[in-house]
C-alpha cells in the first residue's frame, strides 16, 4: 500500500477529526485544527507539497510525508495511550471553533498544555 492510499484508508476509516488531531499533536500545536483540516483537504485534493515552516524545514516541503509521518506517531499514541488520543480529538474539536487569533494562542500554549 502507498503512503497515499493508507492516509486515505486512514480518513476514510477513522475520519477527518482523527487526522487533524494527528497533525496537530505531530507538530506540538504549530498546526491549529484549521490549518491541519486544510492541509488534509489539499493533500485529498492533489496538492503534494506545502510551504509552510514545519513542512519545508522537516520534509522538504513533501506534504504527503508529513502527514503520513503524524498519522503513524498518532497510532502510537492511540494504541499506547488511548484516553489522551480521545481526549485531544475532543480538544482539537472545541479549538477548531475558535477565532483565528485564539486559534493561534492555544497552538502556542499547546507545548505545555499537557493534553
Amino acid at each position: 500500500m502507498t503512503k497515499e492510499e493508507y492516509i486515505r484508508k486512514v480518513v476514510e476509516e477513522k475520519g477527518e477529526d482523527w487526522v487533524v488531531a494527528a497533525m496537530v499533536e505531530g507538530s506540538i500545536g504549530y498546526h491549529t485544527p484549521h490549518h491541519a483540516r486544510r492541509l488534509i483537504r489539499d493533500y485529498l485534493g492533489g496538492r503534494k507539497r506545502d510551504a509552510c515552516e514545519r513542512c519545508l524545514c522537516c520534509y522538504g516541503g513533501n506534504l504527503e510525508e508529513m502527514i503520513w509521518h503524524d498519522i503513524k506517531a498518532f497510532e502510537y499514541v492511540e494504541e499506547k495511550m488511548p484516553q489522551k488520543a480521545r481526549k485531544l480529538i475532543e480538544v482539537v474539536k472545541e479549538w477548531e471553533k475558535l477565532d483565528s487569533v485564539d486559534a493561534t494562542a492555544v497552538g502556542l500554549m499547546y507545548p505545555t498544555m499537557m493534553v
